[in-house]
């Protein structure tokens, strides 16, 4: 017998983390959707409607784009983005995740073979 205590707390560093995780499979998904090999560098633009998030990811971005293999990278707030000629677009809804808004994901392989 023991017993064991767990903190459920929710910060917003874990939550901002966590966020910045749901992207990381998102981004994943979004490359595997146009066909790129795992080992193919990219470049990606996420745009959100809430200011929050934006902040939150941006905190990750780093750390989203050393996972996901990018080498370019841009995270914004734009209310209505447009479409991106050449672009894989995943739309991620309001509260499908810790997002307070909509994010909106583009990814394109990078020209670059830079690592």
């Amino acid at each position: 017998g023991g017993f064991v205590l767990l903190d459920t707390e929710l910060t917003p560093e874990l939550e901002a983390e966590g966020l910045a995780r749901d992207v990381i499979r998102v981004i994943q998904d979004t490359r595997k959707a146009a066909g790129l090999d795992v080992s193919d560098r990219i470049r990606f633009a996420i745009h959100g409607s809430s200011s929050d998030d934006v902040r939150a990811l941006t905190q990750f971005n780093e750390t989203i784009a050393g996972e996901t293999l990018s080498l370019e990278s841009t995270i914004d707030v734009v209310v209505d983005p447009a479409a991106d000629a050449g672009s894989q677009r995943t739309i991620v809804k309001a509260g499908q995740y810790s997002n307070q808004g909509v994010l909106v994901i583009d990814v394109w392989k990078s020209e670059s073979t830079d690592a």
